[in-house]
């Protein structure tokens, strides 16, 4: 929303609208459809009224001074061109005190008079809407208390039929689960106990031979140490060797104790897969025959509680829709009152500053 006064400017061009042009032409009338109430006298109804684009936006508040507008909008606020956009108080410091105080005297009883007029018009209004919407509650709440006596007893014959259904599927499933378990668990402690003993004895084999390399290595280095530089080439001689032995008797115990892990996992796997396979074909067809009993027992809770649901808004709906009609009509109503009684107050307002701001010396000096 543009503020009193705008106007553009373009290729050194003042360009703005006056009331004549937007109450009094054919061209105005049209754009009083076009855009609202607060945007007659804005920008883009300035463009939209001499079809341009481009140019400057400029607008302006402070009437203490004509040095805030351009020449031509001044000249127009001087002749009187732009009083039936409305008065604002921010145009009052145009006027020395005691003219203003006589522009009041007549300004504020006008003003009181339509807010009496707005009040009783939306007193009235809410008088109408509430009356309505009592009348649609009369109709909806009998009709949703209707649907729910329909749809609770559906709903508690669906649970009746689907309860047991779920219990059983839950028992059948239960218990084949537990035969699963029964199976695997001894099928793992074996696996553990297998590959145990292999890692225990993979132990022993890799400390022992361990120990040998460090029983060959350690006085081989406390040789070196002794004697260090001299020694060192002997040190290596004797290390690696052992080492080497070291690696020979780890390795192939290593892989005993891969084998034996390995076989160990695939006799588990396969007890393990067995008793799976044992558990899904026990737990599908239970889960099956569950559906069989839920399925059509949530479709006729669904076909009972639609068809309830249907019924509720066949009574709700045309009510609502009268219950709108009487409102907008009502609103109508308030909207028709308070633009007379609105029309009113600014024909008398601008009336009275017209006849006031005619008279130069009413005026402060800046604006006479």
């Amino acid at each position: 929303m543009c503020r009193k006064f705008s106007w553009i400017v373009k290729d050194k061009n003042v360009i703005f609208l006056t009331a004549k042009d937007v109450f009094h032409s054919k061209r105005g009338r049209q754009l009083q459809k076009h855009t609202c109430r607060e945007d007659w006298h804005g920008h883009g109804a300035i463009r939209w009224f001499y079809n341009f684009t481009g140019g400057y936006d400029r607008e302006c508040v402070d009437f203490s001074t004509p040095d805030h507008f351009p020449a031509s909008l001044v000249k127009a606020i001087k002749n009187g061109q732009m009083w039936e956009f409305g008065i604002t108080t921010d145009m009052h410091v145009m006027l020395r005190q005691p003219a203003l105080a006589e522009y009041e005297k007549v300004e504020e009883p006008a003003w009181a008079e339509y807010e009496k007029v707005e009040e009783q018009a939306l007193a009235e209004y809410k008088k109408v809407k509430e009356q309505a919407w009592a009348e649609y509650e009369k109709v909806k709440e009998p009709a949703l208390a209707e649907y729910e006596k329909v749809k609770e007893p559906a709903l508690a014959e669906y649970e009746k039929v689907k309860e047991p259904a779920w219990a059983e599927y839950k028992k059948v499933t239960e218990q084949a689960l537990a035969e699963y378990e029964k199976v695997k668990e001894p099928a793992w402690a074996e696996y553990e106990k297998v590959t145990e003993q292999a890692l225990a004895e993979y132990k022993k084999v890799k400390e022992q031979a361990l120990a040998e390399y460090k029983k060959v290595k350690e006085p081989a280095l406390a040789e070196y140490e002794k004697v260090k530089e001299p020694a060192l080439a002997e040190y290596e001689k004797v290390k690696e060797p052992a080492l080497a032995e070291y690696k020979k008797v780890k390795e192939p115990a290593w892989a005993e104790y891969e084998k034996v892990t390995e076989q160990a996992l695939a006799e588990y796997k396969k007890v393990e897969e067995q008793a799976l396979a044992e558990y899904k074909k026990v737990k599908e067809p239970a889960l099956a025959e569950y559906k069989k009993v839920k399925e059509p027992a949530w479709a006729e809770y669904k076909k009972v509680e639609e068809s309830a649901l249907a019924e509720y808004k066949k009574v709700k709906e045309p009510a609502l829709a009268e219950y709108k009609k009487v409102k907008e009509q009502a609103w109508a109503e308030y909207e028709k009152v308070t633009e007379q009684a609105l029309a009113e107050y600014e024909k008398v307002e601008e009336s009275a500053w017209e006849m006031i701001w005619s008279k130069p010396k009413n005026r402060i000096a800046a604006w006479r």
